[in-house]
């Protein structure tokens, strides 16, 4: 998307998800369950970090993931 670090990726393959980037996502994940997501997948290790999957209280599927295992410049 030009001018912004927003991207839109395209999948037939997958569930509809919006995925999210946060500082933590293992602190997310505990925000989220105690205010009512349900936790479709807890944190697991990616290339880059951490991701986690949730549901939220209106039935969307949420992703969040964060850069913890790239070195900040």
């Amino acid at each position: 998307m030009p001018e912004t670090d927003a991207e839109i990726v395209l999948n037939s393959n997958l569930p509809q998800e919006t995925d999210l980037l946060v500082e933590s996502t293992k602190v997310a994940f505990e925000i989220l369950i105690k205010n009512g997501c349900k936790p479709l997948r807890p944190p697991f290790e990616i290339d880059i970090g951490w991701c986690a999957i949730v549901l939220d209280p209106f039935g969307n599927q949420l992703g969040f993931l964060d850069l913890s295992k790239v070195q900040k410049k």
